[in-house]
């Protein structure tokens, strides 16, 4: 096997890695981290999405405006750069 195979094989297996046994641990740590570090860099009036809960910032909070999903729709974010909303 010539190394540019060999380097493409070995590259291929490492993008298929799963996630490890601690990922639910390390997506709820790293979901605190976000709670905390919300209210740093808001504006109000800022708007985001969370999952699809479209936030906005008041007096550097982050606040529901709309449960898209309550309504049947998806909160969506960076299309063009049109600000997030429900659609």
């Amino acid at each position: 096997m010539s190394m540019k195979n060999l380097a493409f094989l070995m590259l291929m297996l490492a993008a298929c890695g799963g996630k490890s046994e601690d990922s639910a641990t390390d997506d709820a740590s790293s979901q605190t981290s976000n709670d905390e570090d919300d209210s740093q860099g808001c504006e109000s009036g800022d708007l985001r999405c969370d999952g699809d809960v479209l936030e906005e910032c008041d007096a550097s909070a982050w606040t529901e405006l709309q449960d898209c999903a309550a309504d049947g729709l998806q909160c969506h974010e960076d299309m063009g750069g049109a600000p997030p909303h429900c659609m």
